[in-house]
């Protein structure tokens, strides 16, 4: 189901409430003035520690229904941060908007707000930012922590809490392997951004055969998420009749890459694919490449982030000086995608952003999910009436969407469906290339508005 809405001019909110502390009060029985003494102090500390651990694994009441509170531990500081803000802006716009619509019809307009905390990208700094924002504002559900540790460590906390989790962005498989019974995901998992490009691989043999790509090097971000994409190239590789001549890692911040050229140019793959990366490591990483002369058939990056999107190219400099880079991407997000909630989208955006030409794939990617959280939230409070933010009226409601409008806003990214899992069912992907310093679609067939430039030019 899919509530349909005016667009609204948006109304910008401030985040901070304090929340007020609950009380709890006990009472002591007179027996003895002695005895009531020793045995009023017992039952105090008994009372104290006993109920307070108990307390502490009850499910606490959601968020009031005049005000729906989520709670946001995204990565503030660390190698991740300029992503982070990234998303934190895209998600406050669409906020901003849902609000400015009504919020949640269902709910007597209910208004949703977000609580923020700063993982630091740290695991242990992420559960305590939970159990900071549990305590104190008790959401109705929380997001992903955008990296996949984060939100392993998130997900985890939830599920004991039973607090639902809204999956924006993270793709690790292992988030739908946990069995967690309150968690749902939008974005295409790992595996899905592999397949696009082994799928891209095929189709440049069946049309190329004189001029194949059969040897592969693996360049992966020492993170989760690039990991999950290593092994996902490890695994599919050999289906494709690909053999990995060079599995390499990096850490996140890593400033000069010229001993990974000299793997590479030793190596010789036809394909270089580039797992995971933030913009800023991948521009670097491109750019070294280019200027020790190193280039490959092929160099594709996976999941949205790092090399071949917008936000590469504002890093390289941008149009002009993106030219010479004709990198591919499997992504979640044509640039082209043509509806007038993505024109809508883009013009907001560029109206935040004066001078910028392309919008960062991140940042639809965060902004889109938001309007299948609110029609989930609209659902439950539709067939929920008298209690739509227990856990199982979100969970029953997130089972029954179905949207596949193409001008709904999610669907820039991608319709909804959820499976068994938790997973998306209607999760794809597109193959995309910078060509002439711009994003084009270029695979499957049926997605792309130019045809590919392949084999990578030199020079």
């Amino acid at each position: 189901m899919t509530p349909k809405r005016a667009h609204g001019s948006f109304i910008y909110q401030s985040l901070a409430k304090d929340a007020e502390d609950e009380i709890m009060n006990y009472r002591k029985k007179a027996i003895t003035k002695i005895q009531s003494i020793v045995i009023a102090a017992i039952i105090i500390v008994a009372a104290v520690v006993g109920g307070t651990a108990y307390y502490l694994t009850l499910p606490k009441t959601p968020s009031s229904t005049n005000e729906i509170i989520i709670g946001r531990i995204l990565p503030l500081t660390g190698g991740l941060a300029y992503e982070a803000w990234m998303a934190r802006e895209a998600y406050d716009v669409a906020v901003d908007r849902i609000n400015a619509e009504g919020g949640i019809h269902s709910m007597n307009n209910a208004t949703l707000r977000f609580v923020d905390g700063d993982s630091r990208l740290d695991t242990d700094t992420a559960i305590a930012e939970f159990e900071k924002l549990r305590n104190t504002y008790n959401p109705a559900i929380f997001m992903d922590g955008w990296a996949s540790s984060m939100t392993i460590a998130i997900g985890t906390q939830c599920d004991r809490y039973k607090i639902p989790v809204w999956c924006a962005v993270s793709m690790s498989p292992t988030l739908t392997q946990q069995g967690w019974k309150y968690f749902f995901r939008m974005p295409p998992l790992a595996d899905d951004y592999v397949k696009g490009i082994f799928d891209t691989i095929a189709y440049i043999n069946q049309q190329y055969p004189q001029n194949k790509t059969l040897k592969i090097a693996s360049v992966y971000e020492a993170t989760l998420s690039g990991e999950s994409l290593r092994d996902s190239v490890r695994n599919m590789s050999s289906t494709y009749g690909l053999s990995i001549v060079l599995e390499q890692g990096y850490d996140v911040g890593t400033k000069d890459f010229s001993s990974l050229v000299v793997q590479l140019k030793a190596a010789a793959p036809d394909a270089t694919l580039i797992c995971g990366g933030n913009a800023e490591d991948s521009a670097l990483m491109a750019r070294q490449f280019h200027e020790a002369g190193f280039y490959s058939k092929m160099i594709a990056g996976f999941s949205g982030i790092g090399i071949g999107t917008a936000d590469f190219i504002n890093k390289i400099g941008g149009k002009e000086a993106a030219k010479p880079y004709y990198v591919m991407q499997s992504a979640g997000y044509n640039p082209n995608y043509q509806s007038a909630e993505h024109t809508w989208v883009k013009n907001k955006y560029f109206e935040m952003h004066p001078g910028s030409t392309e919008i960062p794939e991140n940042w639809v990617c965060f902004y889109s999910p938001m309007f299948v959280l609110r029609d989930a939230l609209e659902l439950s409070g539709q067939l929920h009436p008298d209690n739509p933010l227990d856990p199982e009226s979100i969970r029953d409601a997130f089972t029954r969407l179905n949207i596949t409008d193409p001008n709904h806003p999610a669907c820039i990214i991608n319709q909804y469906r959820s499976d068994a899992k938790g997973d998306n069912a209607l999760r794809s992907v597109v193959i995309t290339q910078i060509i002439d310093g711009e994003i084009h679609g270029i695979f499957p067939l049926y997605k792309k508005d130019t045809d590919m430039i392949y084999p990578y030019p030199t020079g």
